[in-house]
C-alpha cells in the first residue's frame, strides 16, 4: 500500500513557517502554469481521501474523479488546480479529483496556480511521513545556526546529521553567537570545504 497524501500543515509544522524572503522558492505566486503530476504529493485539507500518487481512497472521491475525468474527456474546460508549493512538493488546496483524473488518464502534467510557502528548513523532493522529525530537527538547528537558504538545501540533503554536535561547532567558530553572516562564513569554511 501506498503513503497517504502528505498534509500541507504537518510539513510546515516541521519544517517551521517562515516570513519574508525565501530566495530558494522565487517566493512570488504564479497565476498559471503546468505541473508535474508526480510532484502533486500533498492536501491541505483532505488527509485520508488520496494516497500520496493521488489515487482515490474512498468511494466518493473515486466517482466524483472518474466524473471529472468523463468531463475532461468530453472537452469540458476546467479552471486551474490551486496549489501550495513547499520546495519540489506541491499540495492541493483546490481540485483534489482534477488532479486524481489527470493521474488516471496517465497525465504528466496538470494546469496549476501556486501560491508558495516558505520555510525555515529546506523540504527534500522526497520527503515521507516518516522524515518529519528530521525536519523538525533540521528547523530547531536552522533557529541557532540560521543558515543562507542554499545551505539549508544542503542541509537537507546530507544523509546523517547530529544537529547538537553542528550546532556546537558553529557556536566554537564563531565563538559564542552565530550571527547569520557567521553561521554562512563557518558552513562555508567546515562544511564545503571537504
Amino acid at each position: 500500500m501506498s503513503d497517504g497524501a502528505l498534509v500541507l500543515d504537518d510539513v510546515v509544522a516541521a519544517a517551521g513557517p517562515r516570513q519574508g524572503r525565501c530566495d530558494r522558492l522565487a517566493g512570488m505566486p504564479v497565476p498559471r502554469t503546468l505541473v508535474p503530476v508526480a510532484a502533486v504529493v500533498g492536501t491541505v485539507a483532505r488527509p485520508g481521501q488520496f494516497d500520496r500518487s493521488f489515487r482515490p481512497l474512498t468511494r466518493r472521491a473515486r466517482r466524483h474523479a472518474e466524473h471529472i475525468a468523463r468531463l475532461q474527456a468530453a472537452g469540458v474546460a476546467l479552471p486551474p488546480v490551486r496549489l501550495a508549493r513547499v520546495g519540489g512538493l506541491y499540495f492541493v488546496e483546490d481540485g483534489h479529483h482534477r488532479v486524481a483524473a489527470a493521474v488516471a488518464a496517465g497525465h504528466r502534467t496538470v494546469a496549476a496556480a501556486i501560491r508558495p510557502v516558505c520555510t525555515v528548513a529546506a523540504v527534500p523532493s522526497g520527503l515521507r511521513r516518516a522524515d518529519l522529525a528530521r525536519l523538525a530537527a533540521d528547523r530547531e538547528f536552522l533557529r541557532a545556526v540560521p543558515l543562507p537558504d542554499a545551505a539549508t538545501v544542503q542541509l537537507a540533503s546530507l544523509p546523517r546529521v547530529d544537529h547538537a554536535e553542528l550546532a556546537r561547532r558553529a557556536r566554537r567558530w564563531c565563538g559564542g553567537r552565530v550571527t547569520p553572516a557567521c553561521a554562512a562564513a563557518w558552513w562555508a569554511a567546515e562544511m564545503q570545504a571537504g
